[in-house]
């Protein structure tokens, strides 16, 4: 993309109106007992092949699309690439969901092939400390960078909900960001209206990726509350319907209809 990660996205939720974000989650048989795709003994083509359906029949409504590398670890650069250049050809942007925490020189490393392989920005974990390093690394690659900030899962709280003398630890990522010019902060649908309202006072201008809603049950708080800097996440409820291109429809008239 020629614009950074926010003016790109920005730009293509007003042409498609849509704020939809299909995650790739494509569970290979024996990860789970349902909710898996058809394997032919071949997992990278078998995975690439049902995410390239998805992403061809949900394209029209989606803004994003969030492939999990949990997911699609079997796939090389030639597949990435050619996962990538799908998801572009849909006119919309890729996120890695990689949830990076590493030292700087494995950073970079992640941060490299991400480029090479044509994603558009990753997710990563703040815990290591090196955020300023991280946000370097990722906008000298072109790349946008969307930072854990408090979770959809409710073991989350053991970190992000610890104290900071007078903040909670979630807080201080959000200040991370909002300061450091970041692309955006992950913010799960599954928060607390306290919590939602803390970092509304915290994280006022960057992007929201939020996960949760669909299998997980999380309200649209949380959209309601950041309005259109929202990436509103859906992932297996949309993936695995019988319908997924009319799940996706769904799902976009549905956060159009909560953001105007």
């Amino acid at each position: 993309m020629d614009m950074d990660f926010v003016a790109s996205y920005l730009s293509l939720q007003e042409k498609k109106d849509s704020q939809l974000c299909v995650g790739i989650d494509p569970a290979y048989p024996g990860l789970r007992p349902r909710q898996t795709i058809t394997s032919h003994g071949d997992p990278p083509r078998d995975i690439l092949d049902f995410s390239s359906t998805i992403i061809d029949e949900t394209g029209p409504y989606a803004a994003c699309f969030k492939p999990n590398l949990q997911y699609i670890h079997p796939l090389g650069i030639e597949e990435l690439s050619e996962l990538n250049d799908r998801i572009h050809e849909q006119n919309a942007l890729s996120i890695l969901d990689v949830k990076l925490s590493d030292i700087g020189t494995s950073n970079d490393a992640c941060c490299f092939w991400a480029h090479e392989c044509g994603f558009d920005a990753i997710t990563a974990s703040p815990f290591p400390g090196n955020i300023e390093a991280l946000w370097a690394s990722c906008s000298a690659r072109d790349l946008g960078l969307f930072l854990l900030c408090l979770m959809s899962n409710p073991e989350a709280d053991m970190f992000m909900k610890a104290r900071l003398g007078k903040e909670y630890a979630y807080e201080r990522i959000a200040r991370e960001i909002e300061s450091n010019g970041i692309t955006g902060a992950v913010i799960g649908a599954t928060i607390s209206e306290e919590d939602r309202m803390r970092l509304v006072n915290t994280l006022t201008s960057r992007l929201v990726l939020v996960p949760g809603i669909g299998a997980q049950k999380g309200s649209f708080g949380v959209v309601e509350s950041f309005g259109r800097r929202c990436v509103v996440n859906v992932s297996r409820d949309v993936i695995f319907s019988d319908d997924p291109a009319a799940r996706a429809r769904s799902y976009r008239d549905m956060i159009r209809d909560i953001v105007s």
